[in-house]
């Protein structure tokens, strides 16, 4: 199990890989941090903002890093 802060390396250094990426945000439990204490059970709720979403849709491969997904709901 990857720790916390090897969680958000991997999620920077994706989005810095990327040239679509145009910005990486951090949202939900985590994000309030200040407010609450995250857990064991506590979700990384990231937001890419790409430079093309479409490209980004078809081609799910870049996901692969983060590991096999639980649900990849159509985003349509």
């Amino acid at each position: 199990m990857r720790t916390p802060e090897a969680i958000m390396t991997l999620i920077m250094e994706t989005a810095r890989g990327d040239e679509r990426v145009r910005a990486a945000a951090l949202s939900g439990s985590r994000a309030a941090a200040v407010n609450s204490s995250p857990d064991i059970f506590s979700d990384f709720d990231i937001i890419y903002f790409v430079e093309n979403m479409e490209q980004m849709i078809q081609d799910r491969s870049w996901l692969k890093v983060f590991g096999p997904p639980f649900d990849c709901a159509d985003a349509e």
